[in-house]
């Protein structure tokens, strides 16, 4: 009875998914492209700040209540990946444009 050695055998490999990325430039574009002209709008805009400023994953940032952000240090708390606590820190832009979605929030509801 033969027996095949299955050293001989090449293992079929999945090549890795190229990730394309942006450069400085491409997301300040990004940014500069997205208008804020309604809620939903700035909404977005804010969320895509945030989300280059602190490398967080959306599930996080989705997550986010107001109660876990600090303003003033720049910081909020999430529940990472496997449930683990993580603080994210914001840069100033960031931390403008929250400031600036919170009060367009409060000045929509008070128009309702």
């Amino acid at each position: 009875m033969k027996v095949f050695d299955h050293n001989l055998i090449k293992k079929f490999k999945i090549p890795a998914k190229q990730v394309t990325t942006l450069d400085k430039d491409g997301l300040q574009k990004l940014i500069n492209s997205m208008r804020e002209n309604t809620l939903s709008r700035l909404r977005l805009k804010t969320a895509v700040i945030c989300l280059i400023s602190s490398g967080c994953r959306v599930s996080e940032l989705l997550k986010l209540n107001i109660s876990d952000v600090n303003l003033e240090s720049g910081t909020a708390r999430v529940v990472a990946k496997g449930g683990k606590m993580h603080t994210l820190i914001f840069n100033e832009l960031a931390i403008a444009y929250i400031k600036k979605y919170l009060a367009m929030r409060i000045e929509y509801a008070n128009k309702k």
